[in-house]
């Protein structure tokens, strides 16, 4: 006879939480049986079917039961994104080592960043994130369900009141020193088709690089420029920390691209070692800057968004 209750008890189960779930399922069977009691005189099988129906949706007739249930407590809402924002940021400085360094790293017990080859990083870095930020709600769950009176550390970087300054309002003057920067660099590439020269001799331009790697890279370079006056150009209209953030983001995929050059970089002619190595020294260190500025930036927009 209550074969249709308890199919009905099992689609409501789902919906609620693992502690207390039994008896909140025996209420909500004696409410049930009560009322069909009360309201037909007698418990059958097909007055159970009109007052289940009456009853409500099983989603619906579990959030009745919810309310002051926290999966997460309020109070470390807040600690959630930062924690995450704070895990994540340490989770793609190992990544970003590990794929110039072409090389795995294991941090016990948090991370495992693989051997990453051209753009594996680009789409291991959003499974990343959701798994930096699920360990953080986990530790939140656990802390919550435990109901200890504690508080968590808030990191002084963050505070907990305003939105932090808002970036610098940009003026033309440095804009119009871009776009003539811009044009001179590209001029210079239309005329010699490279961006990078062994000495710098006007009359007799040398190319450091054999023809591939002189396209591939000054293209690289003249991006960069161009992505740097294009969010300029946008902070015109719409003045936020988001437009640096995108802006720093770009940058860090086209320095990716820069790492993970798919042929062998043929150097034209010989070249001074020195030569070599402050290249590649000013590479990593573009690359490292240009990580921590991404991730500033990252921790200013949750901040704010936060804060909002």
């Amino acid at each position: 006879m209550e074969k249709k209750l308890n199919e009905y008890l099992q689609e409501i189960g789902p919906y609620l939480p693992l502690k207390g779930q039994e008896d909140i399922l025996k209420e909500i069977k004696s409410h049930i049986l009560e009322k069909t009691e009360f309201d037909y005189g007698e418990i059958n099988p097909e007055n159970l079917e009109k007052t289940i129906s009456q009853y409500g949706a099983p989603q619906k007739v579990a959030e009745k039961y919810l309310e002051g249930f926290q999966i997460i407590s309020p109070v470390f809402k807040k600690h959630l994104f930062i924690y995450s924002a704070i895990l994540f940021a340490g989770h793609a400085v190992l990544t970003l080592l590990a794929w110039i360094l072409d090389s795995s790293f294991l941090v016990f017990p948090f991370f495992y960043i693989p051997r990453l080859e051209d753009f594996q990083a680009l789409f291991y870095l959003p499974m990343a994130f959701v798994y930096d930020f699920g360990l953080v709600a986990l530790v939140l769950y656990l802390v919550t369900q435990k109901k200890a009176d504690l508080a968590l550390p808030w990191p002084k970087l963050f505070k907990r009141h305003g939105t932090g300054t808002p970036p610098p309002e940009p003026r033309v003057l440095p804009l119009l020193f871009l776009l003539l920067g811009f044009a001179l660099v590209t001029v210079l590439f239309i005329s010699t088709r490279t961006l990078f020269f062994v000495t710098i001799d006007f009359k007799n331009p040398e190319s450091l690089l054999d023809p591939t790697a002189s396209l591939f890279f000054s293209f690289l370079l003249l991006a960069m420029f161009a992505v740097e006056i294009g969010a300029y150009l946008i902070r015109f209209r719409h003045n936020s920390e988001s437009i640096l953030l995108i802006k720093n983001g770009l940058i860090l995929i086209l320095l990716g691209l820069a790492w993970n050059y798919p042929h062998e970089v043929v150097l034209a002619g010989p070249v001074p070692a020195l030569v070599i190595g402050t290249a590649k020294s000013g590479l990593i260190l573009w690359t490292v800057l240009a990580s921590l500025a991404f991730f500033r930036r990252l921790i200013r927009v949750a901040r704010s968004h936060l804060s909002s």
